[in-house]
């Protein structure tokens, strides 16, 4: 990363990126000021992944933009984070079982 960048990111996780991918293209949510310079291929080692057959999993904290649509990252991940600590809408979803998300479960207000 450039001179002055930070050094930590919250990243793609669910996703194995390949080799020549910039910080641009793996950080989350999308930020433009974030420079294309390559990621090194050791960073990729602390990037777990999140399996394709893998459980539903829900997470926060990333602070997506307040008027993302509800819908998952991933048919298996969703960020629920949607901004509310900032006047964006609070997010929920209600799971009922299934294997894949369903936009319909997500629930705001």
């Amino acid at each position: 990363m450039k001179a002055g960048a930070a050094r930590f990111r919250r990243v793609r996780w669910w996703e194995l990126p390949d080799s020549g991918i910039g910080y641009d293209g793996l950080v989350f949510p999308i930020n433009p000021s974030i420079p294309s310079d390559p990621v090194r291929a050791e960073s990729f080692a602390q990037i777990p992944g999140y399996a394709l057959d893998a459980p539903p999993v829900f997470f926060g904290h990333y602070l997506k933009p307040a008027d993302s649509p509800n819908h998952p990252e991933r048919h298996n991940v969703a960020c629920l984070d949607h901004a509310a600590a900032i006047d964006g809408p609070l997010v929920a979803y209600r799971w009922k079982g299934e294997a894949r998300i369903n936009p319909d479960h997500y629930i705001t207000g």
